[in-house]
């Protein structure tokens, strides 16, 4: 986080604002390793299991999408660092693939192939797609899996209840 903090995005902020923007940066970070890969899943699972439910998942999926490309803006990229903001937007672009898959349009990944993070979006989308085990096992394993990739596994470890 202390390498975040020193990005000249963040330089027009107080040290400790600085450092507070890295921390939230970083756990942002963490937070979409950790939720992005079961999103993934979910989506796959509703389409196949509730098709009645296409138009309703649609929006759903289109409303977060858009929330994701908004993070793209100029204005967003110049603060976040280079490093943080292509990993986030790859995941998101592994998102947005994983849409345009199910969907049949490939509108989604626009901004992602404009701005050059799609590539990287579907290494990701294979890892997860190529991940094996139930869907449980899968949702751990491409979280590992896409930390591996990303260097990000030194940022988290599993910590498992005894039942």
């Amino acid at each position: 986080m202390g390498k975040a903090a020193q990005w000249k995005g963040l330089a027009s902020l107080s040290r400790d604002g600085s450092a507070r923007t890295a921390e939230m940066l970083v756990q942002g970070l963490l937070h979409q390793l950790r939720s992005q890969p079961m999103e993934l899943y979910v989506i796959e699972y509703c389409a196949k299991e509730c098709p009645g439910l296409k138009e309703m998942q649609a929006a759903c999926v289109e409303q977060s999408l858009r929330r994701g490309s908004e993070s793209l803006r100029p204005n967003i990229r110049d603060m976040a660092p280079p490093d943080i903001f292509a990993k986030s937007a790859a995941m998101t672009a592994a998102l947005a693939i994983q849409w345009a898959r199910i969907s049949g349009s490939r509108t989604a990944t626009i901004p992602y192939r404009s701005l050059g993070f799609l590539d990287e979006g579907e290494r990701l989308f294979k890892l997860y797609t190529d991940a094996p085990g139930t869907a449980s096992e899968r949702c751990v394993s491409v979280v590992d899996l896409w930390a591996e990739h990303l260097k990000l596994r030194t940022l988290y470890r599993w910590q498992y209840v005894p039942r």
